[in-house]
């Protein structure tokens, strides 16, 4: 009943936090480890793009603390060569949305 109690009030008191931490494990495990990533953190929004250039895919993940976790998929022409600013201006320019899929209806992570 302690352990209960305890539990109960770090919820109330720190509350949910989602993440996408297991959409990323179902990501890495069927592609491997991310060629390029890209962060970016402000105000509890959290998103972070994972590049596999010489796959032609791009997967960005997005949430907060009031969010769940949502996968987009990008696809685009593969890059084997390395990646120059060029290649990402003209990628970013021409890739396309090919899947959307927010996971989550409550709290995936409490602690």
């Amino acid at each position: 009943m302690k352990r209960l109690l305890s539990a109960l009030f770090a919820l109330v008191v720190v509350g949910c936090a989602y993440n996408c931490d297991k959409e990323m494990d179902k990501i890495r495990s069927q592609y491997g480890e991310p060629e390029e990533v890209n962060s970016y953190d402000s105000g509890g929004y959290h998103s972070v793009s994972w590049w596999y250039w010489s796959k032609g895919k791009e997967f960005t993940f997005t949430w907060s603390k009031d969010k769940a976790c949502e996968r987009s998929t990008y696809t685009f022409s593969p890059i084997t060569k390395p990646v120059t600013d060029e290649d990402r201006r003209c990628v970013e320019t021409n890739k396309r949305v090919v899947d959307r899929e927010t996971t989550g209806n409550g709290c995936p992570t409490c602690p």
